[in-house]
């Protein structure tokens, strides 16, 4: 194992009593974890017995939970059906630490479950069960009205995107401005390839390939990237050493 950097282990220093909101797409994975002895004789696929579930808050409910792991305080914000998936999710996020639950429970809207088969530490196939239409008018307001009243009470807000519906255009700018406001900085969390949703924010946290998808250039390596032509990108790559939340 290679020794922490300073900078990583001031940054992790700095995180710790932090009260961080956190707001996106949360979903529930589940992975089933199975034996195959045999093929089916009704098709040639694998028979998986399932061995054990396993359940993990994912999206931004991940987000949270790791959060919560860093010594900091969570909030975690977003919506899920009123369905056994969202009370799995639940309970599930309850199980982290630091982590505060503040999930809306809509009746029209199903909570997003990944489900993953796997045997012998092999991944067989996802089923993804969702609905990643934009958000109703009506639950996007609710959703703002609970994020307006948990603003005064935190550090920072982590945007969790995943194109699941929660952060259109017109939401994200709306959460944006009103941190602006309030001098409380902003790290999203992107996707997609147009950033301008999030134009405000104080640090974007693309992969490589997000980032290279985003700014339309054929990138392989992080050089390439410090030497881009940075008029030329719609994005900037960085690195957090000692974000001052």
């Amino acid at each position: 194992m290679q020794p922490m950097f300073n900078e990583d282990k001031k940054a992790l220093a700095a995180c710790h009593g932090k009260r961080v909101l956190v707001i996106g797409d949360v979903m529930l994975d589940e992975y089933h974890w199975c034996n195959v002895k045999r093929i089916s004789p009704e098709a040639p696929v694998p028979v998986c017995v399932v061995d054990r579930t396993t359940l993990v808050p994912g999206g931004a409910a991940n987000v949270a939970y790791n959060v919560g792991a860093l010594s900091s305080k969570a909030y975690l914000l977003g919506v899920i059906g009123k369905d056994s998936s969202g009370e799995k999710l639940a309970h599930a996020v309850s199980q982290g630490t630091g982590v505060e639950d503040h999930l809306i429970r809509s009746k029209t809207r199903p909570t997003i479950l990944k489900s993953r088969i796997i045997a012998h530490h092999q991944q067989v196939v996802r089923v993804d069960r969702e609905d990643a239409s934009s958000f109703s008018p009506a639950l996007q307001r609710q959703v703002y009205a609970r994020f307006e009243a948990l603003l005064p009470d935190v550090d920072a807000v982590i945007l969790s995107d995943y194109a699941k519906g929660l952060l259109t255009l017109s939401f994200t700018k709306k959460v944006i401005s009103a941190c602006q406001k309030q001098g409380i900085p902003v790290i999203v969390d992107p996707k997609g390839q147009d950033y301008r949703k999030y134009k405000g924010a104080s640090l974007l946290t693309p992969n490589f390939g997000e980032f290279t998808q985003a700014v339309k250039k054929d990138l392989h390596t992080e050089r390439e990237i410090f030497d881009a032509d940075p008029t030329a990108s719609t994005a900037t790559a960085h690195r957090i050493i000692d974000h001052p939340f």
